[in-house]
């Protein structure tokens, strides 16, 4: 996965007309990841697999799905860039400038929330779609929240 980042970053760097790249690339990435996950959910492979815990036993075809997806919404994210305020524009150039420390902060607030707390009080892993979404609300605000703190403590240093 983060080589295809980096090889994928490299080649966007040596474009020289991004709309175009992503218009004729885009499409093509969604469909096919799409087409593939709906094959994947109907023969129950892979990720698709029946239980909670399918999604940690990935397959190769569905690590490609999901990349292909990954770089297939980035031509939706280019597009919606144009028409979003600047509030949010700077919100997401935040966030991608810190992204390492959203990803390994939203994942100790992941774990723990789920391995220990969640299932300590339900005895289960596993909520109701309506459920998940505000947990994942509330995750990441969370995590925004503890980098804005420890951007602020190093800046005072």
């Amino acid at each position: 996965m983060p080589v295809s980042g980096y090889l994928f970053g490299w080649l966007l760097q040596r474009v020289k007309d991004k709309k175009h790249f992503y218009l004729a690339f885009s499409p093509v990435l969604l469909a096919a990841s799409i087409v593939y996950m709906i094959i994947g959910e109907y023969y129950d492979i892979g990720m698709f697999a029946p239980g909670e815990n399918a999604y940690y036993h990935m397959l190769t075809y569905d690590a490609i799905a999901c990349l292909a997806l990954t770089l297939g919404l980035l031509g939706l994210y280019y597009a919606v860039a144009h028409i979003l305020p600047h509030a949010f524009k700077r919100f997401f150039t935040y966030t991608s400038r810190n992204i390492l420390a959203f990803y390994c902060i939203h994942w100790v607030f992941v774990r723990v929330i789920i391995n220990v707390i969640l299932y300590a009080v339900t005895g289960t892993q596993l909520l109701p779609v309506p459920y998940i979404l505000l947990l994942a609300f509330a995750i990441e605000w969370a995590t925004f929240a503890v980098i804005l703190l420890y951007r602020k403590l190093q800046r005072k240093r």
